[in-house]
């Protein structure tokens, strides 16, 4: 099994609740180009109306 094929199981993942908003980003970004099966991060993005979860958008 090479790289790609364990990255395809693997979740890519940011458990801090002081995660910040780059953080996110670079997590996102990070699922994004290892292809990883899935991502997770904290809640509050998802909750926030300032920054509300869907105003980043993929590179």
């Amino acid at each position: 099994m090479n790289t790609a094929q364990i990255l395809s199981h693997v979740d890519h993942t940011l458990l801090t609740a002081a995660a910040t908003w780059p953080q996110i980003e670079t997590l996102c970004r990070e699922a994004i180009q290892y292809h990883t099966a899935s991502m997770t991060m904290p809640m509050w993005p998802a909750l926030s109306t300032k920054n509300g979860l869907w105003a980043w958008r993929a590179p």
